[in-house]
């Protein structure tokens, strides 16, 4: 059996003490009348109030706040990005509320938030408002990739619904068929990150309970989550992913929802959980159209084909059923595992399944035959899910996230997790992957690099704001001393520097000592020369004027001497040359070593930095960038 499942069949009581106990950052049960209509007193009443009832709203009562104003309503229950209310409350809203006098601030705005979340409660005693009318529109199907920019999150709020003093562990996980984007399931949220940079992009709130299954449209406009409070409630829930809003809501099942999926049209979800009964909603009003009852175990995986034509379902005994979308009648009855079935995905003609027998199956849809099946994890597989391209993603029991192509070969594998890998995504050339621990990797496709980590408990915007402000008051802190360290390293590198080019100009002069050695010796050689020729011509001359003579003697006397001088000086020539090319050689070494040196100074990889400029708080997202800019001012 999956670990995965006996969790989701627990009670909520349970869940929530294995998860931690939630911080007390707001109420258990946020209401109009104890924590809404205070703010609403303290910033909106002078406006909205009985007797002038600007735009015909009245918030003075609960009634008035969910009637709304003459432009329709502005609370919608279940749904607080969608709500007009909280729209032009949040920061930066269009009109601004209360046009004049300050926002509400972050814990109001949070007040506010959960109220409409939590389904805009009046009192503590009283029942959840309707939620809001189901928006979702029919999408044509198609298995090309959509036309135009792939769907991003808009202005999302970032705010965690709850955060919790430990991490749970990763249950749900979808990512984007076509945009950088994942959706990570936590405790009464989604949260959305972009995969290139990582970075949150939006929380949508889930106050049903806990997420099973995520997935996305195929379109990627939609997302889907599953989930509830085991034995006790489950949902389903639609959202809009460019404006957050929530856009529909199916289901009111009296046990989790463990496995569920959206028709490639949008006018459908399939769900099915412990209940055994796999049941297809309209996503137009809500209404239930089928209720099946083929299932002896729990129903753990439900998946659309690409095309709407079909859908499968599967059950912990390891039963895998085709139907017509259309009909719902039974189509292939698909038999291969031993064991729980904890996951299917579909590709065009082929249905991929995933099971605790430890084996990754793959069908062809039509003829019910199993076309190509492989072990894949020791142990049991946790997860398998197909990328636009058809490729595979895997992770299970035995701590590792693989990819693979359609023959079964290996494609990637990721380093162990500490814990069994319950979800895996592959988004791009991305694999996002976590496990029971909670951590979530974010790796290339061949699982050898690793690019950061997610989180399903993100921190609170004030956590983040702190945060930044002690890192910002640490290094304000230590600049001092950094400055004086980098003035010090300035210094002696100046130093070093002065020394290297002084030895290295040495070392210069030096080898072209050694080159230009003879020629000195050469020049005097010649002047010599040309004394000699000087003295032979005197000598010469005295001969020619009387033989014998002193004068002739005198001048053979130079003469010879010259000669001497000469011999001596082509001696000294001879040694000269001799012993230059070792000369040479070592002052070239000398002069390397020098430059090698001076190199080693001027290098930035050695030279100290600047002086440090006073730091700023690195800043955990552009839309608090401006919060903490105003408290580091």
């Amino acid at each position: 059996m999956s670990p995965l499942l006996p969790r989701l069949a627990a009670s909520g009581a349970a869940l929530l003490a294995c998860a931690g106990p939630v911080f007390a950052q707001a109420p258990a049960k946020v209401t109009y009348a104890d924590h809404i209509l205070p703010i609403f007193r303290n910033a909106c009443l002078n406006c909205h109030n009985p007797d002038k009832k600007k735009a015909g709203l009245d918030l003075s009562t609960y009634q008035g706040a969910m009637a709304g104003s003459e432009n329709g309503k502005v609370v919608n229950a279940g749904d607080a990005a969608g709500s007009l209310i909280f729209k032009v409350c949040a920061p930066g809203g269009d009109p601004k509320m209360p046009p004049k006098g300050d926002s509400l601030n972050d814990a109001e705005m949070a007040l506010l938030k959960n109220w409409i979340a939590g389904f805009a409660l009046e009192t503590a005693s009283s029942k959840p408002a309707a939620a809001s009318q189901n928006k979702v529109a029919a999408a044509v199907v198609s298995l090309e990739r959509p036309e135009g920019p792939a769907p991003m999150p808009g202005e999302l709020p970032l705010e965690p619904f709850v955060r919790t003093r430990t991490t749970n562990a990763l249950v749900a996980l979808a990512a984007s068929p076509w945009a950088p984007l994942v959706a990570v399931g936590g405790q009464k949220q989604i949260i959305l990150y972009n995969t290139e940079t990582l970075a949150p992009l939006g929380v949508l709130p889930f106050p049903e309970g806990f997420p099973a299954i995520v997935r996305f449209s195929r379109n990627g406009k939609l997302l889907m989550t599953g989930g509830g409070l085991g034995g006790k409630t489950g949902k389903v829930v639609l959202w809009d992913i460019a404006t957050g809003e929530r856009i529909g809501t199916v289901g009111n099942e009296v046990d989790a929802v463990l496995g569920a999926d959206l028709s490639p049209d949008q006018q459908h979800v399939a769900l099915g959980g412990p209940t055994r009964i796999l049941k297809i909603y309209s996503t137009k009003d809500g209404k239930l159209e089928h209720s099946i009852k083929k299932h002896t175990d729990w129903v753990t995986a439900v998946a659309y084909s690409p095309d709407g034509r079909y859908f499968a379902s599967a059950d912990r005994a390891g039963g895998v059923v085709v139907w017509e979308s259309g009909t719902a009648k039974e189509f292939n009855t698909l038999a291969g595992h031993k064991s729980a079935v904890t996951a299917l995905a579909f590709m065009p003609g082929v249905l991929a399944s995933a099971s605790t027998d430890g084996k990754i199956s793959l069908w062809d849809v039509k003829e019910g035959k199993e076309i190509k099946s492989w072990p894949a994890h020791a142990g049991g597989v946790e997860f398998v899910d197909f990328t636009p391209d058809g490729r595979l993603v895997s992770c299970g029991r035995d701590k590792i996230a693989k990819a693979w192509d359609q023959t079964g070969k290996v494609l990637g594998t990721s380093e162990p997790f500490a814990d069994i890998a319950l979800r895996a995504v592959m988004n791009g050339e991305r694999i996002v992957a976590g496990d029971w621990t909670g951590e979530i990797r974010v790796m290339s496709s061949d699982g050898k690099q690793r690019f950061g980590t997610l989180t399903a408990n993100p921190p609170s915007i004030s956590e983040q704001l702190a945060v930044a402000q002690k890192k910002l008051t640490d290094a304000q802190t230590a600049l001092p001393a950094l400055q004086q360290a980098a003035t010090t390293a300035q210094q002696k590198a100046a130093g070093e520097l002065a020394v290297a080019q002084e030895k290295q100009k040495a070392a210069q002069a030096a080898l072209e000592a050694a080159k230009a050695g003879a020629q000195p010796i050469e020049k005097r050689l010649a002047d010599e020369r040309t004394q000699l020729a000087a003295l032979i011509q005197a000598r010469d001359a005295a001969t020619a004027k009387q033989a014998g003579s002193p004068e002739v003697e005198t001048a053979q006397r130079a003469l010879d001497e010259q000669n001497a001088k000469i011999a001596k000086t082509d001696g000294e020539l001879k040694a000269a040359k001799a012993g230059q090319p070792a000369q040479i050689a070592a002052a070239e070494k000398v002069l390397q070593e020098a430059t090698a040196q001076l190199a080693a100074v001027q290098s930035p990889s050695t030279a100290p930095a600047p002086a440090p400029a006073p730091a700023a708080a690195p800043q955990p997202n552009e839309k608090i960038a401006k919060k903490i800019e105003q408290i580091t001012a």
